[in-house]
């Protein structure tokens, strides 16, 4: 028997060529495409050069300005039902649903158990007592899946750099593009940012995703603006499973230190560049490895396979937020032996650190869940 977890080691996928679109989700790409719509014109006004410049890049990576996929789908709203026993009345209660589904992406527990509730009255139920809702909302986890997952594609070449991510519980979206030349020959990054919704289409039947760009015009950092930014960023984080970071260094030499709630210090040796910090750290020692997975596996890890955690962290402009990612990894082993037979297939976690001791509660960073098992 083979078993198969989820490790969250944190492994950047970097493409060898600027045209990777097609590794995106037909959703991706057209929330990607809505979001980036206000700017594929060739006469945008009250841009500037810099970002007319990130606009072009974008177009020649077929990201902006193609042909839109169309999203429509019943795979939500069949799950649901399935879900719930709504049986053939499924579609009838699509709006409630997509509100169900919105609650879960808020991250918002409460207003995903009200949620629930209004969609069981909507269908006529009695209300569900405690540990009847308790099932719905573990019935429906499994279908809304891990809140902390991204998707995201990243491209590169000598010249430029995009870095698309979509935060699947709070449906942000960002496009990075990174010009290594830029308008005045200097580095500059310009990001593009917007946010999706869901709606069910007339007949009930289907659910539609879109995309929907931010009011704020994108923004610019230039090798000054990040200067400034450098040291604010040095100093003690919180994550949002609150675990606590340090982060020291000067220049573009940072170390970021994270100490896990056994006590254990993981050090990323890390880089700062346009106000983005890439660090990695390499498993030696089976303590790095927090997810549940049996000791042998663990033991493997650090002593043979040695993956590599890394770390994607944007700096915000006032210094008091870094927003990225933990990229995750799949290991499979033997159930009877807890041999490692392979590490694979990275995807992206969210992670963020903040200055505020307070922090919302989103699950557990790293583990194992049943869906994982083959």
């Amino acid at each position: 028997m083979n078993t198969r977890a989820v490790l969250f080691a944190c492994v950047w996928v970097q493409a060898a060529a600027i045209c990777r679109a097609a590794d995106m989700s037909p959703e991706f790409t057209a929330v990607v495409h809505d979001v980036l719509q206000l700017y594929a014109g060739d006469s945008v006004s009250g841009v500037s050069d810099t970002t007319k410049k990130a606009a072009d890049i974008l177009k020649q990576a077929h990201l902006m300005g193609s042909n839109r996929p169309a999203t429509a789908s019943s795979e939500l709203i069949d799950k649901y039902g399935k879900a719930l026993a709504l049986g053939t009345r499924t579609s009838q209660f699509a709006t409630e649903i997509i509100a169900v589904h919105d609650a879960f992406r808020s991250g918002d527990k409460e207003t995903i158990r009200n949620s629930i509730r209004n969609l069981m009255k909507r269908a006529g139920r009695a209300e569900p007592n405690e540990s009847a809702l308790d099932k719905m909302v573990e019935d429906l986890t499994e279908i809304e899946g891990n809140p902390r997952s991204v998707e995201r594609v990243t491209m590169e070449d000598a010249d430029r750099k995009i870095d698309v991510s979509w935060a699947k519980q709070s449906g942000k979206v960002k496009v990075d593009v990174i010009d290594k030349h830029g308008t005045n020959g200097q580095p500059t990054r310009t990001t593009f940012t917007g946010e999706t919704q869901t709606k069910p289409d007339p007949t009930g039947k289907s659910v539609a995703v879109s995309g929907k760009p931010d009011t704020e015009k994108p923004r610019e950092v230039t090798s000054d603006k990040a200067k400034q930014l450098r040291e604010k960023i040095n100093g003690d984080w919180i994550d949002q499973e609150r675990n606590k970071w340090v982060i020291n260094g000067s220049g573009s030499a940072v170390t970021a230190t994270r100490t896990n709630k056994d006590g254990h210090k993981v050090e990323f040796k890390s880089s700062y560049d346009l106000a983005k910090l890439n660090g990695e750290h390499i498993i030696n020692n089976a303590l790095d490895v927090t997810e549940p997975l049996p000791g042998g596996v663990k033991e493997q890890l650090a002593s043979k396979y040695h993956p590599p955690y890394k770390i994607t962290l944007d700096a915000n402009d006032a210094g008091d937020k870094l927003e990225g990612t933990l990229t995750s990894l799949h290991v499979t082993y033997s159930g009877l032996t807890s041999n490692v037979e392979l590490i694979h297939d990275p995807y992206d976690m969210l992670l963020v650190l903040t200055r505020a001791q307070k922090t919302a509660s989103s699950g557990t960073a790293l583990g194992m869940k049943e869906g994982d098992f083959p």
